[in-house]
C-alpha cells in the first residue's frame, strides 16, 4: 500500500493566507510503534504539526526510538508531539486533520500493507465534529511520552 501526502493531507494554496491555527494532523493509534512515525507521519508536509496519541498500556517500546529518530532527522524544523492516554482508554484508529476533518482506519497503522486490505473511511460531518471535540479533550488530559526507566518486558513491533 502506498499513501501520498496529497491523499491524507490537504494542501494550503498560499503562504500568505490567514490561518487561525497552524495546519495539524492528529494520528490516534492505541498501540503506536515507531513505524507510525517513520512510515506515515513523515508524509505530512513540513508546515503541518504532527501529533500522535497512544495508549499508555499499549504503545510499543519502539515508539521512543521513533521519536528520537524523528528529532535527529528533523530537529526543530518539523513539529512532533506524542502523548499517552490513561491505560486502556483508546480503542479507535483515527486521522484528524486541522481539527476539522476525520477518517477512521480499519486496522492498526503497523499492519497496513502487510495484511489484507482495509478501509480508510471519512467520517460523516456530525460524527466528525463529535470525535474531534472528544479527542481534543483526551489530548488535553494525556501526558507527554517520556522514556521508561528499567526493563520493558512488553513485546515490541
Amino acid at each position: 500500500m502506498s499513501w501520498s501526502a496529497e491523499v491524507l493531507m490537504p494542501t494550503w494554496p498560499c503562504d500568505g493566507c490567514f490561518v487561525r491555527q497552524p495546519p495539524d494532523a492528529l494520528l490516534v493509534e492505541p498501540d503506536a510503534a515507531g513505524k507510525v512515525l517513520a512510515d506515515y507521519a513523515t508524509l505530512a508536509p513540513d508546515m503541518v504539526s504532527v501529533r500522535l496519541l497512544a495508549d499508555e498500556a499499549r504503545y510499543k517500546p519502539s515508539l521512543i526510538k521513533g521519536v528520537q529518530q524523528w528529532q535527529q532527522r528533523f530537529g526543530h524544523r518539523r513539529s512532533l508531539m506524542v502523548r499517552l492516554t490513561r491505560a486502556n482508554t483508546l480503542h479507535e484508529r483515527l486521522i484528524l486533520l486541522d481539527r476539522a476533518t476525520g477518517w477512521v482506519l480499519g486496522m492498526p497503522f503497523s499492519s497496513l500493507a502487510r495484511k489484507t486490505r482495509t478501509t480508510l473511511v471519512r467520517m460523516r460531518p456530525e460524527e466528525q465534529a463529535h470525535k474531534i471535540a472528544v479527542y481534543a479533550e483526551i489530548w488535553a488530559e494525556a501526558e507527554p511520552l517520556r522514556p521508561r526507566l528499567g526493563f520493558d518486558h512488553r513485546a515490541d513491533d
